[in-house]
């Protein structure tokens, strides 16, 4: 029975997440719409990762805007 308590748990942290990106993702929509300028700066910035998606992008962007590269864990200990 613990199982599906653990179970159920994670499904709501990640239904809360999705939730959460994607508020991130319409409220960066909204500030692209109320101030075009910041669209150039979405593109230079996206050229940057041009392997993600455009959803990913955006949540690189809004956690890091001078982010450089992008890792997980694994790779960076991999990088040393």
């Amino acid at each position: 029975m613990s199982k599906s308590y653990d179970k159920e748990k994670y499904i709501q942290q990640q239904k809360e997440k999705i939730n959460e990106y994607q508020k991130i993702v319409a409220d960066t929509l909204e500030n692209y719409t109320e101030n075009p300028e910041l669209i150039e700066d979405y593109l230079s910035f996206a050229g940057k990762f041009h392997n993600y998606s455009f959803r990913n992008r955006m949540l690189i962007q809004k956690q890091n805007p001078n982010a450089v590269f992008v890792g997980g864990y694994e790779k960076f200990q991999e990088l040393g």
